[in-house]
């Protein structure tokens, strides 16, 4: 891309969404509200 500014703005949000979906809290909490929804208590 030729417009510096923009690709630092998209890097940002970026990181940012990948700080915000892709932990291994957020993975782990959504892995288990999935066990939980199909397995039998």
């Amino acid at each position: 891309m030729a417009d510096p500014e923009r690709v630092n703005q998209m890097r940002a949000a970026s990181v940012a969404r990948y700080e915000a979906e892709f932990t291994w809290d957020k993975i782990c909490k959504e892995y288990e509200a999935l066990l939980t929804r199909f397995l039998p208590a």
